[in-house]
């Protein structure tokens, strides 16, 4: 998956924890309506998307799908990495 399709999933998945059409790349979150409860849904959802393990934290301190895309990219970049080393020991 590139980065680009994963903005776009992300995207998606925005859309429906917080009930409005898809958001721009730059939507911030509280600005498409978010509250504190909805990233444990987002969450989730991109967890399942990506294959990574996230904060609800992360929701928030990204702020809008773009940096939300990259954040989540680089996390699997790092788990990818991580299990790269582990398995060539």
């Amino acid at each position: 998956m590139t980065l680009a399709e994963m903005e776009r999933q992300i995207a998606q998945v925005w859309a429906g924890g917080l009930g409005i059409g898809r958001p721009g790349p730059a939507g911030g979150f509280f600005e498409l309506g978010g509250n504190p409860l909805h990233p444990a849904h987002i969450v989730s959802r991109t967890e399942e998307l990506a294959g990574v393990s996230l904060s609800s934290r992360s929701v928030l301190e990204s702020g809008n799908v773009h940096e939300m895309a990259a954040h989540v990219w680089r996390v699997r970049d790092a788990a990818n990495d991580s299990a790269s080393r582990v398995t060539a020991r």
